[in-house]
């Protein structure tokens, strides 16, 4: 196996011109659902998690409301990595990365849900989030360590990281921008 091409596309920093490379870092976003189900998937394998176990086997605090015809309804870590728990976003509640997951989770059982629990799909970040967190409790090591040792050491991902803190570091991270439709221009939106 060997690289046949690499190339940036785009610009990695509007004010000062700077070209996106193939060394460009990326804020990881929404890539952790993918790690998450991952991690999940591996520890059902291993015989140390369910599909259908309530997430509060894990995290006793994360008593969220299901709203459900069925009384002893929980939410389980399927429905959280479907996002079919009837939450929303939440997503203010973990905007910036620097609080930390068991104290958004915390507040997130003080949420209503939007719809009753298996009825739709509702994309949450906090939701997916319970279940990061219940794997690092259900393998012992925090959701940043088993990412780190069960898929970007075996992957030599050795550029990606889960730290906002750290990436921030590394001038070779690339800005966000929005369009400003006002403006006509694009406009800096930090991590």
């Amino acid at each position: 196996d060997e690289v046949i091409l690499t190339h940036g596309f785009g610009i990695a920093n509007v004010e000062m011109e700077t070209p996106v490379t193939p060394e460009t870092i990326f804020a990881i976003g929404s890539s952790t659902k993918a790690f998450t189900s991952t991690l999940v998937g591996m520890l059902v394998d291993e015989g140390k998690m369910d599909w259908d176990d309530p997430v509060t086997k894990y995290l006793s605090y994360f008593q969220v409301n299901v709203e459900s015809d069925n009384e002893s309804a929980e939410v389980t870590l399927r429905d959280v990595l479907s996002h079919r728990t009837g939450f929303t976003r939440m997503g203010v509640l973990y905007a910036s990365g620097q609080i930390p997951r068991e104290e958004v989770l915390l507040d997130a059982t003080k949420a209503e849900p939007y719809v009753p629990s298996r009825e739709k799909f509702y994309y949450s970040n906090v939701m997916y989030m319970s279940a990061g967190v219940a794997a690092g409790k259900a393998d012992g090591k925090d959701w940043d360590k088993l990412v780190k040792e069960r898929i970007f050491k075996p992957l030599d991902m050795d550029s990606t990281t889960t730290s906002v803190t750290q990436a921030e570091k590394d001038s070779r991270l690339a800005s966000g921008y929005l369009w400003d439709e006002d403006l006509q221009a694009y406009e800096y939106k930090p991590m």
